[in-house]
């Protein structure tokens, strides 16, 4: 949720998590929303896990209050709320695996604790056969503004408001950490087959470690500092992924050209030759970016804070990696091959 307070209020991160909580909203954390040259920021950014939102256990308490409509031809283990879904934070829908008079209905679902949702109407959807029902909601943020608006004592023409509010739901987060998962795969199997084409069997192993390394160490910074992990971050990843990429590849690139133009010098020596020549290259660029990204990370905001601060992981272990990492991996992989030490007798790749 993006919360935006007037600026009399002059309230900070601190002081709008202490009056969330005394509204009910508790664990939130609180970002200020804005750069760091705003002198005292009015917009802020709060996420908050909604248990409330749970449909699994909103079915539970549904059972519970339409418990005394339930009849005899009802199983066990058969629930009378079949199926309950949120859509967005306005609006659910529900289905009965029997039918129940609309009014008894409302009457229960309004004893029914919804957390910070408030039932407004229960209306028919679809045909009255197939027994599913319409919940309109009232506006989260309202809720959450109107509590906010008593604890801060706003008078006047001073409004707190509520300018964005999103919610990711346990199946939409499921979906969201699969993709993440498949994307990665692909792009880390479709490199491996350009490489594997553009040079070959010999220098394709040594990439696809790169890879998975920078994007592992990336990914795991996050895991271990507790950051959130967002769409935003797997943009980052993917992003990284082609940095990384970028740079393994000029220093492929030049071990391939200085083997073909300094044949029968032992591969180990090659190697050390080629990265020695775009070292230069490699530093100046690695620190270019990386203060581009800084930039980024210190006044982006919190809106890109995830992508800059992904990005500056993996600038740094990309660059060790494509030296450290993905070149050994080839002098290993020509010896694993039988590759004679020297490029006397054919010219790499």
């Amino acid at each position: 949720m993006v919360l935006s307070l007037p600026e009399s209020l002059k309230a900070d991160a601190e002081s709008l998590r202490r009056n969330m909580n005394a509204i009910g909203v508790e664990n939130a954390s609180v970002q200020a929303y804005g750069t760091a040259f705003d002198a005292k920021p009015t917009d802020f950014i709060v996420h908050f896990p909604a248990d409330f939102l749970n449909d699994e256990l909103t079915i539970a308490k549904l059972e519970t209050a339409l418990a005394p409509y339930r009849t005899s031809d009802l199983q066990a283990g058969d629930k009378l709320a079949a199926k309950f879904r949120f859509v967005g934070l306005e609006k659910a829908y529900l289905t009965l695996s029997r039918s129940v008079a609309i009014e008894s209905l409302r009457k229960s679902l309004n004893a029914v604790n919804f957390g910070m949702m408030d039932l407004l109407e229960v209306t028919p959807f679809g045909q009255t056969t197939e027994m599913e029902y319409q919940l309109s909601f009232a506006g989260i943020g309202k809720v959450v503004t109107d509590g906010l608006a008593k604890q801060y004592s706003v008078t006047g023409q001073d409004e707190i408001k509520a300018l964005k509010v999103d919610f990711v739901g346990a199946k939409v987060g499921s979906d969201l950490r699969m993709a993440a998962v498949l994307s990665l795969i692909i792009t880390v199997s479709l490199i491996f087959l350009y490489i594997f084409i553009r040079f070959d069997l010999v220098y394709a192993p040594g990439v696809v470690a790169a890879l998975i390394h920078d994007v592992l160490l990336a990914a795991g910074y996050f895991a271990y500092a507790g950051l959130e992990f967002d769409l935003t971050t797997v943009a980052a990843l993917l992003t990284l992924a082609g940095y990384s990429i970028n740079d393994t590849i000029i220093v492929y690139d030049r071990i391939r050209e200085v083997a073909g133009t300094l044949r029968g010098k032992a591969f180990a020596d090659i190697i050390n030759i080629a990265i020695n020549q775009t070292l230069a290259r490699t530093i100046i660029t690695s620190t270019t970016t990386f203060l581009a990204t800084l930039a980024l990370w210190a006044v982006g905001g919190p809106v890109i804070h995830g992508f800059a601060t992904t990005f500056l992981i993996g600038i740094i272990v990309g660059t060790y990696s494509s030296v450290f990492l993905a070149a050994p991996i080839i002098l290993w992989m020509h010896k694993a091959l039988g590759h004679k030490e020297t490029g006397a007798g054919r010219a790499a790749a």
